[in-house]
């Protein structure tokens, strides 16, 4: 016992104080490129650049002309760029609008902020970032800087290190990756871009950048947190790598085929030690499996909702990311307090599970049906007509009006949106239009702004 308490000291020190000088490395490094990236916006954006950013800025009928202008003027800086590694380079406007994406060109006009928090930060305090970030693209190792022109910010500028590029050429380090959850992913890149991405052994929840996996058989379940870890006869350390609300978004794994390690070789000749340490080594993984079986049945939990049993705002969310094509309709019980304060909450209670069964009851298998909140309901209604979509609105405000809630009539009225491609100005409408519903007399359907 005394031997092996001295081998785990051992090795814990030896370990953290190479993770420690590796992490103190890195940095370093990655410091050198963020500013030699300073150095480069400082060479890039001139007046001319400005100018044509102010132009669009000004008057949004120039959108067009000014990024045709831009892209003619800012292209061959870009090929050059991009033959040095430097693939990532966005201007945006103001309100996180993107105006050239000189790495995706087919790609632009749409709104990044509620995926780019970076962006919001330099726009609103007009100072640059530095940081990990993911965006529409993936994204990495972002250097975002506020455009000021005529003492105004007219947009910002972003030229970043792509993960590939960090990883394969500018560290130049064979046994460098980097990992981030499938689930923050999938929640904002475009969905085109997936299909390119891998799937991590270390992690299957995670995906994985640069050739770590190389050195791996068998399907883990690491739980990055912990910095240090000692896997298939390979050390790997996990820094974890925070956006600008210094919140995790993924890590950067360094890895070490033990073999090369002359201190860890030596104190795991003996076999007694060895066994030791595969026993550890399963009793890890097993907690592991734990704590991820149970993280996905809290998160499970947490997106429904307790009363009605349908999704809640939160579950609701989370599955219109994977939607691109539906008919939103907003179902609202009309003079729902009445019922409450005449009949008593659970009473209440009663007619919204009722509600709820019969919503379940009589829509799709695809449908997807959310309690928004109080006796607010969203209804998502995928691949379906405008036309169609009012067809089964008035369906199910009949079905209601007609239903008997254990001696309560009830009517709804209902606000419909067609999805534009951004679900907030899609809730805003059909929200609009149940408003109007409501004004106009409830118990009614209500779409574009007229009366159905």
């Amino acid at each position: 016992m005394f031997l092996k308490l001295q081998k785990d000291r051992n090795i814990a020190k030896y370990l953290h104080e190479f993770y420690a000088q590796n992490k103190v490395t890195f940095n370093k490094e990655l410091a050198v490129l963020n500013k030699n990236t300073d150095l480069l916006k400082n060479l890039l954006i001139d007046k001319r650049v400005l100018d044509i950013v102010y132009q669009a800025d000004m008057n949004m009928k120039n959108f067009m002309t000014a990024r045709n202008q831009l892209i003619k003027v800012f292209l061959p800086k870009y090929y050059i760029l991009k033959k040095n590694g430097f693939y990532l380079v966005h201007f945006h406007l103001r309100g996180g609008i993107s105006f050239v994406r000189f790495h995706n060109l087919d790609k632009f006009g749409d709104h990044l902020l509620a995926f780019r928090d970076s962006i919001r930060y330099v726009q609103n305090t007009k100072k640059p970032f530095h940081g990990f970030e993911i965006g529409r693209g993936i994204g990495g190792f972002r250097n975002v800087y506020p455009l000021i022109y005529h003492n105004k910010l007219i947009g910002s500028f972003e030229i970043s290190f792509s993960i590939n590029n960090l990883i394969n050429y500018m560290f130049a380090k064979e046994h460098l990756a980097m990992v981030v959850p499938k689930t923050l992913v999938n929640s904002r890149v475009f969905h085109d871009e997936l299909k390119s991405f891998k799937t991590c052994k270390l992690n299957p929840e995670y995906y994985i950048w640069g050739n770590g996996c190389k050195l791996f058989s068998h399907i883990h379940h690491v739980n990055f947190n912990k910095k240090i870890h000692i896997i298939e006869n390979n050390l790997i350390f996990a820094y974890p790598l925070v956006n600008v609300h210094n919140r995790k978004e993924g890590y950067i794994l360094s890895i070490f085929p033990l073999k090369g390690l002359k201190v860890i070789v030596e104190l795991n000749k003996n076999f007694h030690h060895m066994l030791v340490g595969v026993l550890m080594l399963y009793l890890v993984i097993l907690m592991i499996i734990f704590t991820v079986y149970f993280y996905k049945q809290a998160k499970f939990k947490a997106q429904i909702d307790y009363l009605t049993q349908l999704l809640n705002r939160s579950g609701c969310m989370k599955k219109l990311h994977d939607l691109d094509n539906y008919a939103l309709l907003i179902i609202d019980i009309d003079y729902f307090k009445q019922i409450n304060d005449t009949y008593g909450h659970d009473k209440g209670d009663y007619v919204l599970k009722e509600l709820s069964t019969l919503l379940t009851t009589h829509l799709r298998e695809n449908d997807i049906i959310c309690r928004w909140g109080g006796e607010e309901f969203l209804v998502i209604l995928p691949h379906i007509s405008l036309e169609h979509a009012i067809i089964v609105a008035n369906k199910l405000r009949n079905l209601i009006k007609e239903h008997d809630f254990a001696g309560i009539k009830l009517t709804v009225s209902i606000g419909i949106a067609m999805f534009d491609g951004n679900f907030e100005a899609t809730f805003k409408f059909a929200d609009e239009n149940l408003y109007k519903a409501k004004n106009d007399g409830r118990d009614r359907v209500v779409h574009k702004k007229e009366e159905v």
